[in-house]
């Protein structure tokens, strides 16, 4: 019986090396040796259709990359006020000032809100993000690009933390901040001929010359009072190149600001660089590029037309006439390195300086998030009486407001941004930012009787913040910031103010820790 075994296991062996053997015929010839005679390679098999035989191979010319950058944020809030984008959102009332108007059933409040005194902790990695960018081979001169930029600070079905008192489902804090949901930043194309460039998709608003002038900060982009906004659009532009400088025409059509307006939103503008004068420029956490000296000039023309304001009860189709407005604005930009480096390997030390200056009226939606001072659309008279109805307007807020009697006004802004900052050795590794902007309204704030609520209306907001950067490899670097955020809202007849403490500040201070990994 061994006897059997033992043939069984023989047959075996040969029938695998046989196998083996034929196998490692079939493979290609080993690679040269040092020393050895090339080998020829075997002939070509001739197909039985003599055409295809002088097909070339099929080798693909386009080019593809794929960046982006992981990060983790730690934040300290000295109130719980923000998540962890600050934007424009509106800070606690820390005094006892009463909304001017509350549900029915609602219990005023009897002492400060809770969370304007008490600290809040968050960690995120929701500012990761991810990118891909294609390019075909050139047609006639003409190049053509592709971009699909994402990252994971999509909508939630709602923001954590209070919903369940109101009847919606919660997103719960560690879905929120643990798994985020992909958001589609930029999906575009652009086609760079020599007469004029195309870009059609989603991109970076003109408005502002979006992203040349950005500011270097930790906090997420954009900041409080800053113009930041990506929308679908149709732009053309024109670049004028010389040897001095370059001037740089463009005009956009885009996403309507209120798609029950009928009407596109438009865009232009006109950017002068000198291209000798240059100096290292980050944008937001991200790493410097060399930058020319600039300054840009853009404005915007929309319109609205807002369904009457009565007691829909929510339902915006319950309207039989509209109010029509229009906005528009202008905003001034410029970046000046005051002491400029080609190269911060070889000059390390370099100051550069960002401005913006922002006026208009009905462009709330270009800021972050919003800027809408926290106003809302008053309460219309309903079956009670006055203020006991409900009125849902067709359109975002803080772009118009309604007063008690259903006159229309289109609510404006003038907002303001400088920022610096300073590259020290080794080759500009070590950065400091710092950054200032203001905004203020001069029609946001409605007095009680005209339907206004003042004690939850901002008016006025400033918000600078320091910030610390060390890269320390090309690809690894660590980040820390302060950002103190102040509003002034109108004071309520029953309010509380402090000694001393200005009519209706409200404050919150941010302590933030970074950490990025580009690839």
């Amino acid at each position: 019986m061994n006897h059997r075994y033992t043939l069984r296991i023989a047959a075996r062996s040969i029938s695998l090396l046989a196998a083996l053997a034929v196998a490692g015929a079939e493979k290609p010839a080993a690679a040269q040796r040092p020393g050895e005679a090339k080998a020829e390679p075997p002939p070509p098999q001739s197909s039985q259709d003599p055409k295809k035989d002088k097909e070339p191979a099929v080798v693909s010319k386009w080019d593809m990359s794929i960046y982006g950058f992981l990060e983790f944020d730690g934040m300290s809030d000295s109130t719980q006020s923000f998540s962890d984008s600050q934007g424009n959102a509106p800070i606690l009332r820390s005094d006892t000032s009463r909304p001017a108007y509350l549900p029915t059933g609602t219990n005023p409040l009897m002492a400060p809100m809770y969370g304007a005194s008490h600290s809040r902790l968050q960690a995120t990695a929701r500012n990761t993000r991810i990118g891909f960018k294609m390019s075909p081979p050139e047609v006639s001169g003409i190049k053509f690009t592709g971009v699909m930029e994402l990252d994971f600070f999509g909508n939630q079905p709602t923001t954590s933390f209070g919903s369940q008192y109101n009847g919606t489902s919660a997103t719960s804090e560690g879905s929120f901040l643990t798994s985020a949901t992909f958001r589609l930043r930029h999906a575009y194309a652009k086609i760079e001929t020599g007469v004029v460039d195309v870009l059609f998709g989603q991109y970076y608003n003109l408005f502002g010359w979006q992203p040349y002038f950005f500011p270097a900060t930790l906090s997420f982009l954009g900041t409080p009072n800053m113009i930041f906004g990506r929308t679908p659009q149709v732009r053309l532009s024109k670049t004028f190149k010389t040897s001095p400088v370059n001037v740089e025409l463009a005009g956009a059509v885009t996403r309507p600001p209120q798609r029950d307006s009928g009407f596109p939103g438009f865009e232009g503008g006109v950017r002068l660089d000198v291209n000798q004068w240059r100096g290292p420029h980050g944008r937001g956490s991200g790493q410097p590029t060399i930058d020319a000296a600039s300054i840009g000039v853009t404005g915007t023309y929309r319109k609205f037309r807002v369904i009457e304001y009565v007691n829909n009860r929510g339902d915006v189709t319950q309207g039989t006439a509209a109010a029509e407005a229009t906005g528009n604005g202008f905003s001034v930009d410029a970046i000046v390195p005051v002491v400029p480096s080609r190269d911060l390997e070889t000059n390390p030390v370099a100051l550069t300086l960002t401005g913006s200056y922002v006026q208009g009226q009905g462009i709330a939606d270009l800021y972050t998030g919003g800027l809408t001072g926290g106003v809302v659309f008053p309460l219309p008279e309903g079956p009670g009486g006055p203020s006991t109805g409900y009125y849902a307007g067709n359109i975002d807020p803080g772009l118009v407001q309604f007063n008690s009697v259903g006159e229309l006004r289109v609510v404006k802004w003038k907002t303001a941004m400088v920022g610096f900052q300073l590259y020290l050795p080794p080759a500009g590794k070590v950065v400091i930012a710092g950054n200032f902007t203001r905004a203020e309204s001069s029609n946001v704030m409605q007095a009680i009787i005209d339907g206004g609520d003042p004690a939850r209306t901002f008016r006025i907001a400033q918000y600078y913040d320091a910030n610390l950067f060390v890269d320390f490899t090309g690809a690894i670097r660590g980040g820390l910031s302060y950002q103190h955020t102040k509003q002034t809202y109108g004071v309520a007849p029953d309010a509380e103010v402090a000694p001393g403490e200005g009519a209706g500040d409200e404050k919150n201070d941010r302590f933030e820790i970074g950490g990025l990994f580009f690839f």
